[in-house]
Parts: structure tokens; C-alpha cells; sequence
């Protein structure tokens, strides 16, 4: 089965707005025109958080608009420049299919959706009732694979400004997932760029942002020219997944000059 990952659109309820000069809504329309060129038969969307960047109900409405008519559901999780209830108020809005379940499948895997956002900070955090919640989702369907998705990174990527920013309480995570051996990947956003590793067997996966890149091994805030794009990931019968990263054809987008960060509350 086929899952698309696109995340961090960072996007404004003022249609004139732009993120360091780059159109977010652009971009994102642009990432969303080639996914459904190319993978327009994937059986599902997560979006990991930070769907917006000044957490008013409009910004949220330009996203159900976006998503709209696109060939799959749109499963959604908030990051750190979300707010839950504009979030509510604005996706309403428009008729698309997006949906806030946090568990679904797709054939012999389920999919869990993870809220690591801890109000009023930039990091994250996963609350004793959301392992619980995964210790007893994995439980349920110990023959289904398990693909974890979240929007804070529970591993360095190396960037240490990044890195300061990442899961207060990853351990805690991988203490649930070394319990169940079913576990074959975790996902997220909040980098704005890509990696992948592995720990304790579980694949390690982050995607570009569908708006603007942060710079790979930075030491400080630091912005990339690459172009927006998406990951897409084949989950296999066998447990096994393929994955690769697509990218907009236009192009890279312009860096301007360095300024303030987008990490802020």
C-alpha cells in the first residue's frame, strides 16, 4: 500500500503573506499537483503538523480548500504553530476528505498518529497517556506492522539548533516501541528536511517541507534552496518498506537573506 507524507506547510490565512518570500500556499499547491501526478493511486495522506503559521482559522481553510478533490484522505496531526481549535474552525470549512483519527490501516498495517505538542513550547513532548495509548494500540494487532507518525523528531538529525528542539522524551518512545517487535518505522516533520536511519531495527524517516527547507547539519537557523517536496512510502506485506523523496519540478525556491527563525510561539 501506498502512503504520501507531506508536512510543515506553514500556511497564512492572508492569501498576500509569504514565509522569507516563499508563497506557502504556492509551494504547497505545487507539491500537492506533482503527487498527484505521479502517485495519484496512494491509498492514503498524512500531514504532520505545522499546517499553519499564524494559527488563524483561515490559514486552515486554505488547507481543506487545497485538499479538496485530491484522490486520497488526509490524515492530519498538529505541530508547535498549530492551534487545536482554529485548526477545528477552519478545516470545517471546506467539503474535503480529511480526517483526525489517530489510528487507521492500510492491508497488515496500522498507522498511529502521535500528539507531541506541548503548549507554549517549541520542542515535544509524548504525555503518559499518548505511550499508554500506543502500548495498548500495538497490543491490539500484534500481526499488523506498525508505522509511528508524529511531528516532533525523537532523534538528532544533526543540526544542533534543530536538535534542541526535537522530543524531550524520545527514550520513552523507543522503550515502547524495543516491546513490540511489529513496530517497522517512525515518522515525522519539524526539520523541514530529510533523514533516515534506524534504531533497534525501527526506520527513521523525516521529508522536506512542502514550503521552505531548513539546512542539513546547520549549526544555527539556516535556510536551503532545495525545492519543496513529499516522501512517499510503499508499506509492504512482508514489513518491509521502500520510500524515496519527490521534489517540484520548477525548481529550488529563493533563500533570502538570514533573518529570524521560524521556531517561534
Amino acid at each position: 500500500m501506498l502512503l504520501l507524507h507531506l508536512t510543515d506547510p506553514h500556511l497564512f490565512q492572508d492569501p498576500e503573506a509569504t514565509l522569507k518570500g516563499v508563497d506557502t500556499f504556492a509551494t504547497l499547491m505545487s507539491v500537492l499537483h506533482t503527487a498527484r501526478a505521479i502517485h495519484g493511486h496512494a491509498a492514503a495522506m498524512v500531514l504532520t503538523g505545522d499546517l499553519s503559521q499564524d494559527e488563524r482559522p483561515g490559514s486552515y481553510a486554505r488547507l481543506a480548500w487545497a485538499l479538496e478533490g485530491m484522490p486520497w484522505p488526509a490524515y492530519l496531526l498538529k505541530g508547535n504553530h498549530d492551534d487545536a481549535d482554529a485548526m477545528w474552525v477552519g478545516l470545517t470549512r471546506q467539503p474535503a476528505d480529511i480526517r483526525t483519527d489517530r489510528q487507521f490501516f492500510l492491508d497488515n498495517w496500522q498507522v498511529l498518529l502521535l500528539d507531541s505538542v506541548a503548549p507554549g513550547r517549541v520542542d515535544g513532548t509524548l504525555s503518559a497517556a499518548t505511550l499508554d495509548w500506543l502500548e495498548r494500540a500495538l497490543s491490539a494487532h500484534p500481526r499488523h506492522h506498525a508505522l509511528i507518525c508524529l511531528h516532533h523528531h525523537p532523534v538528532p538529525v544533526g543540526s544542533p539548533w534543530m536538535d534542541a528542539l526535537m522530543l524531550d522524551n524520545g527514550a520513552d518512545l523507543f522503550a515502547v516501541t524495543r516491546r513490540h517487535p511489529n513496530v517497522r518505522a517512525v515518522l515525522w516533520g519539524h526539520v523541514h528536511q530529510c533523514f533516515d536511519g534506524e534504531r533497534d531495527g525501527v526506520r527513521l524517516l523525516s521529508s522536506p517541507s512542502t514550503g521552505v527547507q531548513f539546512a542539513p547539519g546547520s549549526d544555527a537557523f539556516a535556510l536551503d534552496a532545495r525545492a519543496p517536496g513529499y516522501r512517499w512510502l510503499e508499506l509492504l506485506a512482508d514489513g518491509t518498506l521502500d520510500t524515496g523523496v519527490c521534489r517540484v519540478p520548477d525548481g529550488p525556491v529563493p533563500v533570502p537573506e538570514p533573518g529570524e527563525g521560524l521556531v517561534r510561539r
